[in-house]
């Protein structure tokens, strides 16, 4: 199977089963980690032995500023007004596509305005709760 060219994914934030497209997405990073407890004892030959424990998640996101645009600016309110968001990341975005799903706040909103490049957002939408996988519904 060929590699997926990252262009060809989406970022989205939803409501219900409405996903609105952010605009100007230049890179989204899915972060997936898991904490350890140490379970190492006496019995493990001097080997240390760890249990999965609590799960977390985050995307972070680079983006082309764009003035008065609905779908960035939902970000920014989000952060002002410490509300949820519902993330959604389609590494290839396409009908019936495998993706994440979550619940998250955005803990990071940095707009940078360098003087040889485009405005930018860096965000970080920091999950709270399960990351879940899904299947992108076909539009009919």
């Amino acid at each position: 199977m060929p590699a997926i060219a990252g262009y060809e994914g989406g970022l989205y934030t939803a409501e219900g089963t409405t996903e609105t497209a952010l605009a100007k997405v230049k890179e989204a990073t899915l972060s997936i980690e898991a904490d350890t407890i140490d379970t190492t004892n006496f019995d493990t030959d001097g080997w240390a032995e760890n249990t999965p424990s609590f799960r977390s998640w985050s995307v972070d996101a680079e983006l082309l500023y764009v003035p008065d645009d609905e779908s960035q600016e939902s970000l920014e309110d989000a952060l002002f007004e410490n509300a949820p968001v519902t993330v959604v990341l389609y590494p290839k975005d396409s009908p019936s596509a495998k993706g994440y799903k979550g619940t998250a706040f955005i803990t990071s909103y940095e707009i940078g305005a360098p003087v040889d490049d485009a405005v930018s957002i860096s965000a970080t939408l920091t999950g709270s709760g399960k990351l879940e996988r899904i299947t992108k519904t076909p539009e009919v």
